[in-house]
């Protein structure tokens, strides 16, 4: 096994030494898809990164002192974007079976800024999810811990009441604890034979074998 793989298996720890303006967006980022140890000198700034906090509030706060934090912009676009890419690779998996994009269902599975929490604050699976409005698909949204008036009031989606059975994609954005122990079969059942689950965490990896499967 290779370094990359023990840290996608999170067998091996990503450390990170300095949480400045460019450490701190660093490891936050890198800790939704690895496990991470951040160092610094400053308490501050390691509560900042027990937290999860925003590092595009580090951006704001750099900028209201004078300074221009390049690297967290470049990664806010490089973020920006990714969201818009997995909405259209999810449209080119379902064109495939259904060209009339009115007739397709997708399931996204959380919604919040990461995994057990109810901060749904810049989350950027609502840009993906608005990408899919766009393009008239029918989308559902479940989140074990986002409070569904405060999806509404901040987004204007509605968070679904029930889980249908026949959906052509499920986005799973976030390993909740409740996502962990749901295996391959529970996935076939709310899906048709020809759907896609894009899993973004990975949590599933290597285990779906009867739908299409990718995984950043």
């Amino acid at each position: 096994m290779n370094v990359f793989d023990s840290l996608i298996e999170k067998k091996t720890k990503l450390a990170v030494i300095g949480l400045g303006y460019v450490g701190l967006p660093l490891a936050l980022e890198f800790a939704k898809k690895f496990s991470v140890v951040g160092f610094d000198v400053n308490e501050s700034r390691i509560k900042l990164m027990k937290n999860g906090v925003d590092p595009y509030y580090l951006k704001s706060k750099a900028a209201s002192l004078g300074y221009e934090a390049k690297v967290i912009a470049a990664s806010r676009f490089s973020n920006d974007n990714m969201a818009r890419n997995v909405a259209r690779k999810i449209i080119r998996h379902v064109l495939r079976t259904t060209p009339d994009l009115n007739k397709v269902s997708v399931l996204v599975k959380g919604v919040t800024f990461k995994e057990n929490v109810s901060d749904i604050r810049n989350s950027k699976i609502i840009d993906t999810v608005k990408e899919l409005l766009a393009f008239n698909i029918n989308v559902d949204i479940e989140d074990p811990f986002a409070d569904g008036d405060e999806v509404q009031k901040e987004y204007g989606l509605k968070l679904a009441k029930s889980i249908g059975n026949e959906y052509d994609a499920v986005l799973i954005t976030v390993p909740h604890d409740q996502y962990l122990p749901l295996d391959e079969e529970y996935y076939c059942s709310i899906t048709r034979p020809s759907a896609c689950i894009a899993d973004l965490k990975g949590i599933m990896k290597d285990k779906i074998t009867k739908r299409s499967y990718w995984t950043l």
